[in-house]
């Protein structure tokens, strides 16, 4: 049996979240829409917004992430060494 993957790309256009920064500005996503921007991608069964979601819930804002290490970061499924400095830039 095939998994099919499923990403940001198989949702419909008005739920995008580049295409609704575009459209209607940052004040319009959600922290977990802007950080699933920044990751890119997420994983096989999870969208990258989905991987924020679940990063966001160890620090509860945005804000606090730059105060997680490594292995505090690379806890939640999904991030590792690329997507950590992705976030720390």
């Amino acid at each position: 049996m095939e998994k099919k993957s499923y990403t940001v790309k198989d949702w419909p256009d008005e739920e995008r979240p580049r295409e609704r920064l575009v459209k209607h500005g940052v004040d319009y996503l959600t922290d977990a829409e802007l950080l699933g921007i920044i990751l890119v991608k997420g994983y096989q069964g999870k969208t990258s917004v989905e991987v924020a979601k679940d990063l966001l819930s160890e620090t509860e804002s945005l804000r606090k992430l730059d105060s997680l290490s490594y292995p505090e970061m690379s806890s939640v499924k999904g991030i590792g060494l690329a997507k950590f400095a992705q976030i720390k830039a």
